[in-house]
């Protein structure tokens, strides 16, 4: 690997039909400086798969899993031994086929309404590729409006987020959100709740308010500094030493031999 800094390296493992579709199985990450060659041991989350007869496997090798954790601040060339002694290789546990009846689930019935506060809800979910500049982002939210247990208020939430990165400049991606939450209660005031954010990988900054009947009671803003992870992933991606991995999924264990 061609980089003087710490770099991730993202193994994905993948089955691939016939026509060419890719499902994502599983994944997983490790942490790493340059070296003139090193064997990585990548161990890959628990899961349970099974693959197709006529598919095949195939294993994908970069340095980013972003939104999941921040990429590498540059583009480093990755370079795989294929052969001789220092061949890299995927193992995967097999569990062979239980001798059991093929289990019957019952369907449930569509016309029992399992949410009866709900008013509306409406999913958000966008991937947004531009060639021109190799930028992309993921757009995901969600507008929901329920009733309140009693009947006698509205509780609605219009929420979204925007993860974006560009392949030639991998330092700048980031995650931008913002949020809003009206509350109309039984005694017919009317709660606003503001807050919106954004997160790169050298800080981040919120700002939030609150507004009672047309009168704001609360406004801030907070930043904060250097931070090495996004929502989601925990301390031990920052505290993962070089060329540890990062997790012990359980799920198996790609080996990368670098030259």
């Amino acid at each position: 690997m061609d980089t003087p800094e710490e770099a991730h390296i993202v193994v994905k493992l993948c089955d691939v039909a016939r026509d060419g579709r890719s499902t994502l199985i599983t994944t997983g990450w490790a942490r790493v400086v340059n070296r003139p060659m090193q064997i990585l041991h990548v161990p890959l989350w628990a899961t349970s798969y099974v693959v197709p007869a006529g598919h095949c496997l195939r294993v994908s090798v970069s340095c980013g899993d972003f939104p999941r954790i921040w990429p590498t601040r540059t583009n480093p060339r990755i370079r795989l031994a294929t052969g001789g002694r220092t061949l890299s290789a995927v193992r995967l546990p097999v569990v062979p086929p239980a001798d059991l009846p093929e289990l019957k689930l019952p369907v449930p019935d569509p016309n029992v309404r399992r949410t009866p506060h709900d008013i509306e809800g409406t999913p958000r979910w966008e991937i947004i590729r531009e060639p021109a500049n190799g930028a992309v982002s993921i757009t995901t939210g969600i507008h929901n409006a329920i009733h309140t247990p009693a009947g006698d208020g509205r509780f609605e939430i219009d929420r979204i987020g925007r993860a974006s990165v560009t392949a030639d400049r991998p330092d700048g991606a980031h995650v931008e959100g913002e949020a809003t939450i009206r509350l109309k209660t039984s005694q017919g005031s009317h709660v606003t709740v503001q807050s919106r954010l954004r997160v790169t990988q050298d800080g981040q900054r919120y700002h939030a308010s609150v507004t009672v009947d047309g009168q704001k009671i609360f406004e801030r803003d907070w930043s904060s500094g250097l931070s090495d992870t996004v929502e989601g992933i925990g301390p031990e991606v920052v505290a993962a030493q070089v060329g540890e991995p990062v997790h012990d999924g359980g799920g198996g264990r790609v080996e990368i031999h670098e030259r």
